[in-house]
């Protein structure tokens, strides 16, 4: 994407901000900061800013009851899930945005959010 492209998007972002928003954004001194904050605040970021921005990771999660599911985080956040059969699917979308393909731990992953 391109960067015009990008800052419309942005600022479309933060022209939906409250004031109290935007002083937080405005304290933030890196991207990693700002998008914790966005988790945080429940901020809705496009896809195409997420995918411009670094980071991530492919984690695979198996609840107590032994059912696994493949879950890609963007810098700390779960982003999407796939069904336990779905490896090729949920790698394929990782390398496809820019994402590691390495299995991390899900603390490992969401350890990324924190700044």
């Amino acid at each position: 994407m391109d960067n015009e492209k990008l800052n419309e998007l942005l600022k479309n972002v933060w022209d939906s901000l409250t004031d109290e928003q935007k002083e937080k954004a405005k304290e933030c001194k890196t991207a990693d900061e700002l998008l914790k904050l966005a988790g945080e605040e429940g901020i809705e970021l496009p896809d195409e800013v997420l995918d411009a921005a670094a980071g991530g990771a492919l984690v695979k999660i198996t609840d107590k009851y032994g059912y696994v599911t493949w879950n890609v985080y963007r810098n700390g956040i779960r982003s999407k899930i796939f069904e336990w059969d779905q490896f090729d699917k949920a790698k394929k979308f990782a390398e496809t945005n820019h994402i590691s393909t390495e299995i991390k731990t899900q603390e490992e992953a969401e350890a990324e959010k924190q700044c």
